[in-house]
């Protein structure tokens, strides 16, 4: 059995509440911090955990580990925190915002903290049957990898797996269309009616001098049926 708490009630932490629900002989949520009452009594019905007003409330359950779901700007002193404490942490993305904030969680990891990014992407099996046939030898060595599969770092980070790139800097090109779309589904479900939305996509050319990674990507691919993800792997 595997205790461990969460810091956050937002849509992303339900993933790991689930997860808890699903496998009750595996996982265990010990606490939930919440401030936000409404929020707290919804998680109650919903999950049966325990909802608690603090982070020492939390760290007093006994977690093996504490998963932080906070908004990005608050993430990277929460990590610093649970450091401060030994307490272990898997850090929901972004871990941070800035160079700085990335170096300051570097420089902590050095020290002995123990924080994990709940990087998933290039986990997820579709795409881990991908990268292991992209890099088995039977496409040659990998030159150009072009990803419509997730938005900004997690669309970055297949490129980069793809490409086998690690800190390599490429020179980027990169521009956003907007056009109006049929609006499709969001979080919550489907539209009320059928409408037109403006969509926005981001594309960039990031040239590695021997390999080319391209990332395109519009929000409305996450739940939409008809904008499916497009990978394209040249070898």
């Amino acid at each position: 059995m595997i205790p461990f708490a969460i810091v956050g009630t937002g849509w992303r932490s339900h993933f790991f509440l689930r997860i808890a629900r699903a496998c009750p002989d595996r996982f265990t949520v010990t606490a939930v911090v919440s401030r936000n009452p409404q929020k707290a009594q919804a998680l109650n019905d919903q999950y049966g955990v325990q909802l608690v007003p603090s982070l020492d409330d939390a760290i007093s359950t006994n977690p093996l580990f504490i998963v932080t779901s906070v908004p990005r700007a608050v993430n990277p002193g929460l990590l610093h925190t649970l450091a401060d404490r030994d307490i272990p942490a898997l850090s929901e993305t972004p871990p941070g915002t800035t160079v700085e904030d990335l170096t300051a969680l570097s420089d902590r990891l050095k020290q002995g903290a123990k924080i994990q990014v709940a990087e998933q992407y290039f986990l997820q099996p579709h795409h881990a049957a991908r990268l292991a046939f992209a890099h088995s030898g039977k496409l040659g060595r990998i030159s150009q990898a072009q990803i419509s599969a997730a938005h900004g770092y997690h669309g970055l980070s297949l490129v980069r797996k793809f490409l086998g790139i690690s800190f390599e800097n490429p020179t980027i090109i990169a521009t956003t269309f907007t056009s109006p779309l049929v609006k499709g589904p969001n979080r919550t479900g489907p539209p009320e009616e059928e409408a037109l939305a403006d969509s926005t996509q981001r594309i960039a050319w990031l040239d590695f001098g021997d390999r080319l990674g391209v990332f395109d990507f519009a929000s409305d691919q996450y739940f939409s049926p008809i904008r499916n993800q497009r990978l394209l792997i040249r070898g």
